[in-house]
């Protein structure tokens, strides 16, 4: 929950009574940033051995560690490792109203057509306690049994051994969440650099070129790199919207890992402008 992205907190603080830690969440001040000299020291001291997976040594046993991220969905934007204070990314979040999709390809980025589909493509979306943008916000997550796609085939956590950057009530995507990232662009009325509808057609094909975002290809990437990743041969252990855990192994076909991120993928649609929309073909139990 965010007034503004960097003086927000990351999904972590509001978990803390369920995770045995009533006390720092009663110290917690939610209407400070996560880094202000009152909730700093808060999670820069404190290890929380839920949050860590024995096989992360940057989390293992590390006050403030970080192993498991969100599902944040599809991304335009490229996030930084360490963004400045002004950029978008850090600022509002990755949102489904910022990231510049076309979908319906009728030149506009991001009307609210788009903006619909977006938000389909991920379970977790920043939430605002003020400002601008919390009517378009709040509420906008996936509830377990508003999962089109299954709450047993969308995954909810992911291990990254490269998340948790500075402690873990970082509010910042690269941080706390994973995303998979996709060609998009200011889109013209001349001019449509859109994302590709055939993505969310069951292929991986609108990924973008300079990123590797499946499971342990980035593993070797700096802190803040926002895609899953593990210190376990092989596999990545995730869990799902059902919260079933199971590893992912990191040789999952890429059309298969894409349908694993989307939470309403395979819903039909009949868009406003000429263009058709192709929906994800419904997944199957033995894929995965």
């Amino acid at each position: 929950a965010i007034k503004k992205f960097l003086e927000g907190r990351s999904w972590v603080v509001d978990l803390l009574p369920y995770l045995d830690q009533q006390g720092t969440y009663d110290r917690w001040n939610n209407d400070l940033a996560w880094d202000s000299p009152t909730n700093l020291p808060l999670a820069s001291d404190l290890y929380i051995e839920a949050l860590a997976c024995p096989n992360d040594e940057s989390a293992f046993q590390v006050p403030g560690g970080l192993t498991y991220v969100a599902n944040s969905g599809f991304s335009y934007v490229t996030l930084p490792t360490q963004a400045s204070a002004s950029d978008a990314t850090q600022i509002r979040g990755h949102t489904f109203f910022d990231d510049r999709f076309d979908w319906d390809s009728d030149g506009v980025a991001s009307d609210p057509e788009d903006e619909e589909i977006t938000f389909r493509t991920g379970v977790f979306w920043p939430h605002f306690e003020n400002g601008a943008f919390k009517d378009i916000c709040n509420g906008r997550c996936f509830a377990p049994g508003k999962i089109y796609d299954g709450s047993s085939n969308t995954i909810m956590l992911a291990e990254n051994i490269n998340a948790g950057q500075t402690n873990w009530a970082n509010p910042a995507v690269n941080s706390c969440g994973f995303v998979y990232p996709v060609n998009g662009g200011n889109s013209g009325p001349t001019d449509t650099n859109k994302a590709s509808a055939a993505l969310l057609g069951n292929t991986p094909t609108g990924v973008k070129t300079s990123e590797t975002p499946y499971p342990n290809q980035k593993k070797s990437g700096p802190e803040g790199t926002p895609f899953p990743s593990s210190g376990h041969p092989g596999i990545v252990v995730i869990s799902m919207c059902d919260g079933s855990c199971r590893s992912l192994s990191d040789g999952i076909d890429k059309k298969v890992y894409t349908q694993l991120i989307t939470p309403d993928g395979t819903r039909l649609r009949t868009l406003s402008g000429l263009v058709s929309f192709v929906a994800e073909s419904p997944l199957s139990g033995d894929s995965f």
